[in-house]
């Protein structure tokens, strides 16, 4: 594997953006412990990946709902489009529970 073929993972790059956001932190002059502030700066990057994942997953199963709306629509029946629609908001809500937030 070459430099230009590297990935780095979910893992790593959660690491580098908690230690980007407390690299200068203070905690005697913040009065909060660095481990709080790690804490604070995870969590906000794991918000920030499930709403990316949730969109991203939003914009695949609208993308394959419609598909479903221009070829196929005699076998589904008039209530298809709505079927997909109500399948697509259950798979969000049970998938990516924290952005029903």
């Amino acid at each position: 594997m070459t430099d230009s073929e590297y990935v780095p993972g979910e893992r790593e790059v959660r690491a580098d953006f908690v230690l980007a956001n407390t690299r200068n932190f203070d905690s005697y002059q913040v009065g909060r412990t660095l481990a709080s502030e790690q804490k604070h700066y995870g969590d906000e990057f794991d918000r920030w990946l499930n709403q990316v994942k949730a969109e991203a997953a939003r914009e695949a199963l609208t993308q394959y709902a419609s598909e479903f709306e221009g070829e196929g629509s005699e076998w589904i029946g008039p209530m298809g489009p709505t079927l997909i629609a109500r399948d697509v908001r259950n798979f969000i809500t049970e998938h990516y529970p924290e952005e029903q937030k």
